[in-house]
C-alpha cells in the first residue's frame, strides 16, 4: 500500500500528455509568479490524503479535474475559495449554531496559487477561484453530517483535460487517456480501507470503477452541475443504469453509515 506522500510524487511525475495540465509538476501564466505552485498543490493534496486514509466512509469519483478547481487548489472537486474559507454558500452550512467555526478542510493551512492579475472576474480574485461543482459538493456532503475528513474526492482521469491551446477551457478525457491513467485511480483506492463506500458522478466515473480489479459497489449520480441528456435512442435509455440524485444518495449513505 503507497503512502500518501509517495502517491503524490507519482501523480506529479507522470508523463506529459498533449492538452492536460498536470498541476501537481506544471505551472502557466494564472499562477502566482514567484512561488511554486505545483509543490504548494503536492503538499496540499499529501496533507489532505493523509488526514482521510483511515477515516474516510464515502469516496466521491468524478469525470476529470476543471479548469477552476483542483487545478489551483490540487485537490479533486475542491476550489481555494473553499480552501480560503471564503465560500459564502458552504459558511452557510458549516457555521450554523450548533456547528460553531469552520471546520479545518485539509488540515492545517491552505496557500493561494492562482495569480490575481490573471483572473477576470472580481469575486475571484478577491476571495480565490470559485468552482461550481466543488461548492455544491462540499455542501452535499457537510450538510447530511460528515466530517470534511469523512469523505475523499477523485476523478476517473486526474488531470485537467482542456481544448487546443486554450487552457481555461474543460473537455471530457478520451478513453485513450482513461486508460493510460487507470493504474492511477487504482492506487488512490489503494489508500483507503475497503469497507468505503464509492459514489460515482456521472458515467465515465462509473465506467472508471467498473474497469477497475475490484469492480468495488458503488452508488451512481448525476453530476450536480450536468444538464438532464437525452439518450441517443430507446434501447440505450432502457438499459443504462439509472443516476440517481447525489443529494438523496449522500444522505442515504449518512444514514447507513458505520
Amino acid at each position: 500500500m503507497p503512502t500518501a506522500k509517495d502517491f503524490v510524487q507519482r501523480v506529479a511525475e507522470w508523463r506529459r500528455m498533449p492538452n492536460v495540465f498536470n498541476p501537481w509538476s506544471e505551472t502557466d501564466e494564472r499562477d502566482q509568479p514567484g512561488v511554486d505552485a505545483p509543490l504548494i498543490r503536492q503538499r496540499q493534496l499529501t496533507a489532505y490524503l493523509q488526514a482521510r486514509r483511515t477515516s474516510v466512509k464515502v469516496i466521491l469519483i468524478a469525470e476529470a479535474l476543471s479548469c477552476r478547481g483542483g487545478r489551483f487548489t490540487g485537490i479533486a472537486m475542491t476550489s481555494e475559495r473553499i480552501l480560503l474559507g471564503h465560500d459564502a454558500k458552504l459558511n452557510d452550512v458549516v457555521m450554523r449554531p450548533d456547528r460553531g467555526s469552520l471546520p479545518d478542510y485539509l488540515p492545517g493551512p491552505a496557500t493561494r496559487t492562482s495569480c490575481v492579475t490573471a483572473l477576470s472576474r472580481t469575486t475571484d480574485r478577491e476571495y480565490g477561484v470559485y468552482e461550481r461543482t466543488a461548492s455544491i459538493v462540499w455542501q452535499t456532503m457537510l450538510a447530511n453530517g460528515f466530517g470534511p475528513t469523512e469523505f475523499a474526492l477523485w476523478n476517473a482521469f486526474p488531470f485537467h483535460p482542456f481544448a487546443h491551446e486554450d487552457a481555461q477551457s474543460n473537455r471530457r478525457p478520451s478513453t485513450h487517456e482513461l486508460l493510460e491513467t487507470g493504474q492511477i485511480l487504482t492506487d488512490f483506492i489503494s489508500l483507503f480501507p475497503r469497507s468505503v463506500r464509492f459514489v460515482a458522478l456521472g458515467r465515465e466515473a462509473e465506467s472508471a470503477l467498473r474497469s477497475h480489479a475490484m469492480d468495488p459497489p458503488h452508488e451512481l449520480v448525476r453530476h450536480p452541475t450536468a444538464r438532464a441528456g437525452r439518450p441517443a435512442n430507446g434501447t440505450i435509455q432502457r438499459k443504462a443504469r439509472p443516476m440517481g440524485k447525489l443529494d438523496e444518495v449522500i444522505r442515504r449513505l449518512a444514514l447507513n453509515r458505520r
